[in-house]
């Protein structure tokens, strides 16, 4: 799991496709809630540059922060508030369903604002499609 992640985040900053809407990229199903896939995605979001938080029941989130360039790129580029940093978050959660858990792990940017909500700035990327679903897959999800 430790090496995925790197590799997660390289796709995500090297071949992705920003879009305005965040949907969750990969889903899974679990007969059982997937424990060790949690532990595993905590344990990888270690400090300093990296922030984790639990925003909700079922729900996990690991905020990158990102380099000074890629920092003043996204600040510019999305009309960001250069007093409150953006991160790349990566977002694991999981709901019980009637015959198991369903399981969504999705990754975007996060661009807080002088005034309003923060902005989310989701992605398309082949690449990280691929190693979510090899996360899902070796955790023991069958992809949907």
């Amino acid at each position: 799991m430790k090496v995925l992640l790197p590799a997660l985040m390289t796709a995500l900053c090297v071949g992705c496709t920003p879009q305005y809407v965040v949907e969750p990229t990969r889903r899974a199903h679990f007969d059982d809630f997937p424990i060790l896939l949690f532990r595993s995605f905590e344990e990888t979001c270690d400090p300093p540059d990296k922030i984790l938080s639990r925003p909700g029941a079922g729900i996990v989130e690991c905020n990158l922060l990102m380099s000074p360039e890629d920092t003043a790129y996204v600040i510019l580029r999305y009309d960001g508030y250069p007093q409150e940093l953006p991160t790349l978050a990566t977002r694991l959660s999981a709901s019980r369903v009637a015959d198991g858990y369903l399981v969504e792990m999705d990754a975007y940017l996060t661009v807080p604002q002088k005034s309003g909500p923060a902005v989310r700035v989701g992605f398309e990327s082949p690449s990280m499609d691929r190693v979510f679903t090899e996360m899902l897959t070796r955790a023991g999800g069958e992809p949907l």
